[in-house]
């Protein structure tokens, strides 16, 4: 858990949204690894790469442990500089038009709980 001192920076989630949107994330460094040391709490992450040549973009969706973790990493961790660039997170609840999380989204390591 995260201390209280930060509680008056994460938003309400009325809805028990689990889903993130990230952005602004380095390209070239960015891993799945880098991405659990900063978020713990994901369960699933779909990188948004590019239709013609699959290079990443820069963004994912990740699918939170709960509705919490998921308001914390907005109030807490959105604007906090990762690999020299300020990492944007917001809730976005699913659309409903795609199975989420998709099935072979699951992380595959979590050596950071």
């Amino acid at each position: 858990k995260r201390s209280n001192n930060n509680n008056n920076k994460i938003p309400p989630n009325p809805d028990k949204v689990t889903r993130l949107f990230l952005k602004n994330m380095c390209r070239q460094k960015m891993t799945e690894e880098k991405l659990l040391e900063i978020l713990p709490d994901i369960t699933h992450v779909v990188w948004n790469t590019h239709s013609g040549d699959g290079s990443f973009l820069g963004q994912a969706w990740v699918e939170m442990s709960s509705p919490e973790a998921a308001a914390e990493a907005v109030g807490i961790v959105s604007g906090t500089p990762v690999l020299g660039r300020p990492l944007y997170v917001k809730l976005q609840a699913p659309n409903g038009k795609d199975v989420w999380p998709p099935p072979q989204s699951q992380v595959k390591s979590n050596s950071s709980r």
